[in-house]
């Protein structure tokens, strides 16, 4: 085996989707021979800095993203040989999302033994800890469901700006008694005490501060990038420069904004937000339940990962019609045993392309339960 990866190694050095990359070439050829040599505990985003990029000692990875970025474009030169000269290969290299340890993988194909092979095999990257001469071959599994829906966040080599809305007094008034009202748009507002109104004006809701959480985990996981920003401090140009995730549904204009032109689009009516249907009139989810004291009995939530038309960044929204709503929508997001539900109804492609799906939660205890998917929409392109 190590002779045919090594052989293989030299097809896609020579390939045309690689030979105008140098530094992709010494990338590649670093991590599969330490890989082959039975050290691929080695290979860490230091050591490559330090080994392939010539970087120095004081090399900091959370300053630095050249390794990411390189590996991000080392995956898409690899996709791009085997979809074209290598489409008939019978040993192929990946390198997974969130790894630099690459996999080998036996393809049936011109070369592949005479007896055709009737299912796909891995030989891991796992061979960390094993001796150089042990002959022993690893099973392995394919990408995730969560290493999929995360790849065009993961491939962007930019930084997720993680966008969290703070309450103004879009839902309260001052006054007393504390209460349900209406403001003089119509829409609904929750009285409160002069003392208590000015505490919680400011304030990032519960769900929007749990989805952070969730999408800054995630983001470690993947070893990629990250930053916060709250309320007013996000503008559209931040949005225009790298991948975002906007959290809340109503509690500011901008995500209302940015899902307009999508298929399934947040509507803000005086009896209280829905999401909407824009090709099937009619088709609405709302959350009948949700009270303004901050208690609900379900939620519905849309979820987002779409290429902007206007930014030509992904954006990605956890958008809950209530705080609970957000929450779901963002562990949703970053559960692997929940996406594996999407993309179980996923067509081809959809690792690249855009999607939305509604979800739906019962709340107990104020905390959401298992997700339930309504409606999906996958596309590539315009929506």
């Amino acid at each position: 085996m190590r002779d045919e990866v090594l052989t293989e190694l030299e097809r896609v050095i020579e390939s045309p989707a690689m030979s105008n990359s140098r530094r992709c070439q010494d990338f590649l050829r670093y991590v599969v021979r330490l890989t082959l040599d039975g050290r691929a505990e080695q290979i860490k985003e230091r050591t490559i800095a330090q080994e392939v990029f010539g970087r120095g000692d004081d090399f900091e990875p959370s300053e630095d993203s050249a390794v990411r970025v390189k590996a991000g474009e080392l995956r898409k030169r690899l996709q791009r040989h085997y979809e074209r000269e290598g489409a008939c290969t019978a040993v192929r290299i990946q390198l997974p999302l969130g790894s630099y340890v690459p996999v080998f993988q036996v393809e049936p194909g011109e070369a592949a033994a005479p007896r055709p092979l009737t299912r796909r095999r891995w030989l891991p990257a796992a061979l960390a800890g094993a001796a150089a001469s042990s002959a022993a071959v690893f099973w392995a599994t394919r990408t995730s469901p969560l290493e999929d829906f995360w790849r065009p966040v993961l491939e962007s080599g930019k930084p997720l700006l993680i966008c969290l809305p703070s309450l103004p007094a879009l839902h309260l008034v001052r006054g007393a008694p504390a209460g349900e009202t209406r403001g003089p748009d119509g829409l609904p507002r929750f009285r409160m005490p002069e003392a208590e109104f000015t505490r919680r004006k400011d304030h990032v809701g519960r769900g929007a501060a749990h989805a952070a959480a969730c999408f800054a985990a995630v983001c470690g996981r993947f070893r990629h990038p990250f930053q916060v920003k709250v309320g007013d401090e996000v503008d559209f140009t931040d949005l225009r420069h790298q991948p975002s995730v906007l959290l809340g549904a109503f509690s500011w204009k901008r995500n209302v904004e940015m899902n307009r032109g999508f298929r399934f689009t947040l509507v803000q009516t005086p009896s209280g937000g829905s999401i909407e249907d824009s090709r099937q009139p009619g088709r609405v989810w709302r959350n009948p339940t949700y009270r303004l004291d901050g208690t609900a009995e379900t939620d519905v939530a849309l979820v987002v990962r779409a290429r902007h038309p206007e930014t030509g960044h992904f954006l990605l929204a956890a958008a809950g019609i209530s705080t609970f709503g957000t929450q779901a929508a963002a562990e949703f997001m970053t559960r692997a045993e929940s996406l594996q539900t999407l993309a179980a109804s996923a067509p081809r492609g959809w690792t690249s392309g855009s999607l939305q799906a509604v979800i739906a939660n019962r709340i107990i205890d104020s905390t959401p339960g298992p997700p339930k998917v309504l409606a999906t929409h996958f596309w590539n392109g315009n929506a």
